[in-house]
């Protein structure tokens, strides 16, 4: 799986973002957006109805973004084995005024992540075995079943790439007449399969010689219950009654505070010092000065 990463600054206001087109011969990567760690609670993506939220399948689709305070989005481009290349617009909606870094008239520029955050960030793969679905796959800070797709979670795995120095540690409460807690692992699966043997709870915590620099961000949804959260280097989720199973479970990796603070002034001031952004990467931004008629 191939994936890139872009970080756009974004100003105050209301805008699209277009999926125009993809290069390359393979079918068009996905384009997954979310705001950025210190974003999330004054920028908003709205996907159209049935989409999947924050998500892009191909050239054509679009969502909304709603930043009521200037901030930063991060763009996720994947492909299963295909280019990464991809080019996306945004527009604001209402008066003319500039998005990204630069003059309304600099329309065709490529906005790029600050590397030396790539460098440390570590992004979080998992996979859930879901009730009468299957595997399925997730990316930092998705969800595995969840509020808009309830169904008991039976295992998981997790694995942390693009930083050596923290690692991810599990162990899961497995359900049923027997059921006990897992072995810690990393990596590696936890739970069962194809059994009816839904996870009633689990602890998650990160090691390794950087694991103080970053924290677990996690949801677990359990039938009957509302939503629980829970963030540091060390969290447990259990059902509330005992026997109700897990439905829903979300986790991310992210910076600990200070880090993230830094990481974000990188990211909203990503333009040089003459007022354009940096060039370089595939992941291309068009910007309009005007919404649409």
């Amino acid at each position: 799986m191939n994936k890139r990463e872009t970080l756009v600054p974004l100003k105050r206001g209301l805008f699209i973002l277009r999926y125009v087109r993809a290069r390359g011969t393979a079918g068009a990567p996905q384009v997954f957006v979310r705001p950025s760690v210190e974003a999330e609670s004054y920028i908003e993506v709205i996907s159209a109805p049935g989409d999947q939220p924050g998500v892009m399948v191909a050239p054509g689709s679009c969502m909304v973004v709603r930043a009521d305070e200037a901030g930063a989005l991060r763009v996720t481009v994947r492909s299963d084995g295909g280019e990464t290349d991809a080019e996306l617009q945004l527009e604001p909606l209402g008066a003319g005024q500039a998005v990204i870094g630069g003059s309304q008239r600099d329309l065709d520029q490529e906005v790029v992540p600050d590397r030396r955050f790539e460098e440390h960030q570590p992004r979080l793969e998992g996979l859930g075995h879901v009730s009468r679905r299957g595997d399925v796959s997730s990316l930092n800070g998705e969800w595995i079943a969840g509020p808009d797709a309830p169904s008991p979670i039976e295992g998981v795995a997790f694995a942390i790439v693009g930083n050596g120095g923290v690692v991810i540690e599990y162990q899961v409460l497995v359900g049923g007449p027997n059921g006990s807690w897992s072995n810690w692992t990393s990596e590696n699966f936890a739970g069962t399969r194809g059994r009816a043997q839904a996870l009633h709870g689990i602890r998650m915590r990160l090691t390794g010689h950087q694991a103080s620099a970053f924290e677990i961000e996690a949801q677990a949804l359990f039938l009957g219950a509302s939503i629980a959260t829970r963030k540091g280097r060390d969290i447990e989720f259990i059902s509330p009654a005992g026997v109700d199973p897990m439905v829903g479970l979300k986790v991310a990796v992210k910076s600990s505070q200070s880090r993230r603070r830094r990481a974000d002034d990188r990211d909203v001031q990503a333009s040089g010092s003459d007022g354009r952004p940096q060039q370089s990467g595939r992941v291309r931004v068009f910007r309009a000065s005007n919404s649409r008629a």
